[in-house]
């Protein structure tokens, strides 16, 4: 039992430590220790202490102490919690907040802390859940609120993630870490001038922050403003040389500009900084792979399934087991995953891949059901595949997992063409573009999904196209489906309106002498075919196009025309023009 004098210094001792006076603190609870040394709330204060000077293996003894002397002092316990977290100990960090709850299943704080706990360990559902309970009892708990945006922001629920922040900075508006991680929601929305202005409203707060100057970066380089996005990166690292975003950035904006050696050390130092960033691993991937190291690029490039953000893109993975490539005496499921034309360039590899199994399922994008149908030795699914069906598999494997699996090098082993044009409405296409008569039958796609966020730099303006349009020669047929503007620069046949899918595109490419096509899913079709196909290669190569070169080992009846600098189309033009006049006279 304390004295009057012991009780009026533990008051003592903790006004001091939330006074920030840690010696006072400490003096004053040693002291009560003296005479009483088992008290617990004394070993607590102590333990505090010890917290605050960043000692923390004391602090775990002190706390264990304190909650051993007393198993009521739920605060010590809480305490060790904290103590465990910042130690990484999360299972330890979550049992400990457990058995607090078993006590007091309301305590709010303790729900926070264990709801972060679980985000720190994956379970970002359960984090979730827990952030959204507290909210509703309290609505202006600004961690939870701030804790809720980032868990969302995690799993990809952007449109969540703002409201739930912009609800928090009308009361909170010098948030800092709210300002960030709606930017990074506005960012990944595509509001990428909101994100830019949320940032800049961050750095007012913190010129330091980490997050926003990385993220203004970003913005900065999908702008084009390539040098000040490096001198953001290379400030954010000078600030804080331990953070992995901005060499892992840095390494990206070295992709984009060819400077393949810098992307790579780069993407490499991200890695060493934080080895379980499964995002690190997927843009260090993008590096090998644009530098041809195909081998370490798939390995790195299987990363992508460990990131939470795209758990939607993988929903067999905790349903079917993953196949390794083993011979399976059953179903295997290639899933559906990215875009068309990565679909068009991997299904080069079912073949390999049925050959090690009794039966191959493919899930075949929507658009590309009706030229797939008849694809030997698989079995379509549109879209997805059903769940019965999904019961009687025996293994299933993501698209792009296929070259990682099978053990894809340098040597691309793919016959081409590994796709056909439907025979009747190839013939019916050459008929209908016969009209062109000695003329060079040229299929143009100008232009990128406009949703795309990098479409403005892979797609030319169409006024580029005037170049062309006294060539002699040369008869246009427009395969553009859905464009930000029309073909205006040249007098073009638009086939467009009938090309309801890509086997009625198939069939139109057939009876075309050449594609001329910027970076879309009708390029890979053309070279999957083996027709001619000359691709317009915007500045920031995607990895596949490699660089400096006019060819590609992927589909061999295809040129390339690059981009040599940001938005300068016209050295590209010039050469398309060029290569369009010899092509004629031949």
């Amino acid at each position: 039992m304390l004295t009057e004098r012991d009780r009026n210094l533990l008051e003592r001792g903790a006004t001091a430590l939330r006074a920030g006076d840690l010696s006072a603190a400490e003096r004053f609870c040693s002291e009560v220790l003296q005479r009483a040394p088992g008290d617990s709330e004394a070993l607590n204060i102590l333990g505090a202490v010890a917290f605050s000077r960043r000692n923390y293996a004391d602090a775990q003894r002190l706390f264990l102490l304190a909650s051993s002397a007393s198993p009521e002092n739920t605060g010590a316990m809480f305490n060790l919690g904290k103590v465990y977290e910042v130690q990484k100990r999360f299972e330890d960090a979550a049992a400990t907040y457990l058995k607090i709850l078993s006590r007091q299943p309301k305590n709010r704080e303790t729900r926070l802390r264990l709801g972060i706990v679980r985000y720190q360990q994956g379970g970002i559902d359960e984090a979730i859940s827990a952030f959204e309970d507290l909210l509703s009892e309290e609505p202006d708990n600004e961690t939870a609120g701030l804790s809720l945006g980032v868990a969302y922001n995690t799993v990809g629920r952007y449109e969540e993630s703002t409201r739930v922040l912009r609800g928090l900075l009308a009361r909170v508006s010098q948030n800092v870490e709210a300002q960030y991680a709606l930017a990074d929601s506005l960012y990944e929305l595509h509001r990428v001038e909101e994100a830019a202005g949320v940032c800049r409203a961050a750095l007012a707060s913190d010129p330091n922050d980490i997050g926003a100057t990385v993220l203004l970066g970003q913005v900065e380089c999908d702008r084009g403003e390539y040098a000040a996005a490096e001198r953001l990166f290379r400030a954010a690292t000078m600030r804080d040389p331990e953070r992995h975003e901005a060499p892992m950035n840095l390494g990206v904006l070295y992709q984009r500009l060819g400077r393949i050696d810098e992307a790579l050390e780069n993407g490499k130092r991200a890695i060493e900084i934080a080895p379980s960033e499964p995002l690190a691993h997927v843009n260090y991937a993008m590096g090998l792979l644009l530098a041809g190291d195909y081998a370490n690029g798939w390995r790195q490039l299987e990363w992508r399934m460990l990131d939470p953000k795209m758990r939607d893109h993988y929903p067999h993975r905790n349903r079917v087991p993953l196949w390794t490539g083993e011979r399976l005496d059953g179903t295997l499921l290639i899933a559906r995953e990215q875009g068309l034309g990565d679909f068009i360039l991997f299904s080069r590899f079912f073949a390999a891949a049925a050959a090690r199994v009794t039966q191959l399922g493919v899930e075949v994008p929507r658009e590309l059901v009706p030229l797939y149908q008849n694809f030997p030795a698989i079995t379509a699914y549109e879209d997805r595949c059903d769940l019965r069906s999904l019961e009687e598999l025996q293994a299933h494997l993501p698209l792009c997992s296929l070259p990682f699996v099978l053990g894809v090098g340098q040597q691309i082993a793919a016959p081409v063409p590994y796709l056909a044009a439907n025979p009747s409405r190839a013939r019916y296409y050459r008929e209908r573009l016969s009209q062109a008569g000695n003329a060079l039958r040229v299929g143009l796609v100008w232009a990128g999904s406009p949703g795309h966020l990098l479409d403005r730099y892979r797609s030319a303006p169409t006024r580029a196209y005037a170049q062309l349009a006294d060539l002699p020669g040369i008869a246009w047929f427009s395969l553009q489906k859905g464009a930000r503007e029309p073909m205006t620069a040249l007098e073009i046949t638009d086939l467009g309106p009938d090309l309801h899918d890509f086997e009625e595109t198939a069939a139109a490419v057939d009876a075309l002498d050449l594609v001329v096509s910027v970076d879309t899913a009708v390029a890979h079709l053309a070279g999957a075919m083996g027709k001619d196909v000359w691709l317009l290669n915007g500045f920031g190569s995607y990895w596949l196009w490699q660089l400096r070169r006019s060819d590609t080992p992927w589909y061999p009846t295809m040129r390339l025309f690059r981009q040599l600098a940001p938005n300068d189309w016209n050295g590209l033009f010039s050469a398309l023009r060029e290569a369009l006049k010899e092509r004629t006279r031949s």
